[in-house]
Order: structure tokens, then C-alpha cells, then sequence
């Protein structure tokens, strides 16, 4: 039946109604969900459908797990936690920093495009002498726009990062450091 008449109501407004009713809401929710609930039937139907619910669910006792669970349990989540400590650690290191993480992406596709072209297959046909000399020019041609795009980087960093954000208000700093040592 929660089925039929939750599914007439948003699911935020159902979200509320739970939380109200296992009393995981907050002040204002719960006052907000008991006026709708004295004006709407169906708000009030499925506030004391989960008030139902959320008391049986409260009733059931805790018992305690056999140790040898438990350390099951215990296992794994250690196992996960560091296997997403490693990679919320790449993750803070590399993606949170675009310069790096571009770069980074770059020479993994550098390094994909080079393993295409340099291994050889294991059974197919070979290439002739002319498809190979395309395939090399082809991918200079790529390391020469890579090289391009790292240099406009490294210009565009230094122009306007390091000598507009960092060397300007560090020289106007040393100037105010030393007029206020000298005296002046």
C-alpha cells in the first residue's frame, strides 16, 4: 500500500515523511510534515504507515555477532579503507591540480598512442614499408602539437601566472619590507 500512494507524492516530500517518521528530521521538517499532514490525508496515511514501520524497526533487539564475523567484517573494511586511501591520496596529489593532471593525461595518451604504434601484432597482416613511414610522421606530428601545447603552457604560466600573481606582489612586498627596515 506505501507502494501505490508514495508514488503520488515527490520524492523529497517522501524523503521528509521518513525522516520525520523514524525521527531522523529536523525542527522545521517535522513541523512543516505535521501541518501538510493535517491539511493532506495521504501525507498523514503514509506519516503513520512509516511511524508503524519505524517502531517495529525500533523494537528489534541488537545481538551480537559470532567474533569470527565480525573479524570478517573488520577485514574487509580495513582492506577497502587503504585501497581509498591510495586513491583519494592520487586523487588530492594529481586530479586536484589541472596543470598536472593535463599533463599527466597527455603522456598517458602519448604512451597509449606510442604502444599502438610500436608493438607489433601477433598474427595479423604486416604493413608495408609506406604505412609505417605515414605512421611515424603522423606521430612526430602529434609530439610536435604536444610539445606546442606544453609550451604554451609554460609561457602562459610564467607571463601570466608567476609574473602577474606571484613576482609583482613579492617585489611590492620587498620594497614595503625594505623602505620599513631602512627606515624610509
Amino acid at each position: 500500500m506505501q507502494k501505490n500512494n508514495s508514488n503520488k507524492i515527490e520524492e523529497s516530500l517522501l524523503a521528509k515523511i521518513i525522516a520525520v517518521a523514524y525521527g531522523d528530521a529536523g525542527l522545521m521538517d517535522k513541523i512543516k510534515i505535521y501541518k501538510l499532514a493535517k491539511k493532506n490525508a495521504l501525507v498523514k496515511q503514509l506519516l503513520i504507515e512509516y511511524r508503524l514501520t519505524a517502531n517495529t524497526v525500533h523494537k528489534i533487539e541488537e545481538t551480537e555477532l559470532p567474533v569470527s564475523i565480525s573479524d570478517k567484517v573488520r577485514s574487509r573494511i580495513e582492506g577497502k579503507s587503504n585501497s581509498n586511501a591510495v586513491g583519494s591520496f592520487i586523487y588530492s596529489r594529481l586530479f586536484a591540480r589541472p596543470i598536472l593532471s593535463t599533463s599527466v593525461a597527455l603522456l598517458l595518451m602519448i604512451g597509449i598512442v606510442g604502444i599502438f604504434l610500436f608493438t607489433k601484432p601477433a598474427s595479423e597482416s604486416k604493413y608495408s614499408k609506406i604505412e609505417i613511414e605515414l605512421a611515424q610522421q603522423q606521430f612526430e606530428h602529434s609530439l610536435a602539437i604536444v610539445g606546442k601545447v606544453f609550451q604554451h603552457a609554460e609561457k602562459k604560466l610564467e607571463i601570466e601566472v608567476i609574473s602577474k600573481h606571484v613576482s609583482k606582489p613579492l617585489n611590492t612586498g620587498l620594497i614595503y619590507l625594505n623602505d620599513y627596515l631602512i627606515g624610509g
